[in-house]
């Protein structure tokens, strides 16, 4: 069993980012059929974390080639990059591996 993970931090208009994170992860979600949980960080900063589990590095290979090339998907990403919804440059990726 495979976790990817994505952690984002807001940087401005806290209810139009968060709308955007849950909106991604509905996109994702269709397009890949795999689930997408999003959490936000409870306290001071707000980050959010989406995390997504995939059987094998396989199947997690298949679904980002699918969202790599899917022009919904860019659509989004556009939109909150020109909102400015995320401190884009930290930006953080992971893939973990369960013991």
């Amino acid at each position: 069993m495979y976790v990817s993970s994505v952690r984002a931090r807001i940087s401005k208009d806290p209810a139009g980012a968060l709308a955007w994170a849950q909106g991604i992860a509905k996109v994702v979600q269709k397009k890949t059929g795999t689930e997408v949980q999003t959490f936000v960080r409870v306290g001071a900063t707000q980050d959010v974390v989406w995390l997504s589990k995939h059987a094998s590095l396989a199947a997690y290979e298949k679904a980002l080639d699918q969202m790599q090339s899917d022009a919904e998907y860019w659509a989004y990403v556009k939109e909150a990059e020109s909102k400015g919804f995320f401190d884009t440059p930290n930006l953080e990726a992971g893939i973990w591996r369960q013991l």
